[in-house]
């Protein structure tokens, strides 16, 4: 019974482990899926607005403070 019992522990411990690593993975694919989304959304903006002046800029994603801060000092810095 014991033994049965350290057999099903490992196994439940493996299917943990298989399920963060697939957690990982699928939060790896959704961000790399909203840059792609983001860069071609960008693309496509672009198309439509060849003869408009626009000054600006779109950030889809920040990864961290220091980045928000350098993205901010650039708007800063261009006044």
């Amino acid at each position: 019974m014991w033994e049965n019992q350290s057999r099903l522990w490992k196994e439940v411990k493996a299917l943990r482990l298989e399920q963060e690593r697939m957690r990982r993975y699928m939060v790896s694919g959704f961000r790399e899926l909203s840059k792609t989304l983001g860069v071609a959304f960008e693309d496509h903006v672009a198309a439509f607005l060849e003869e408009t002046l626009v000054i600006g800029e779109t950030t889809v994603s920040i990864r961290s403070i220091d980045e928000a801060e350098r993205e901010v000092m650039k708007i800063v810095e261009e006044k």
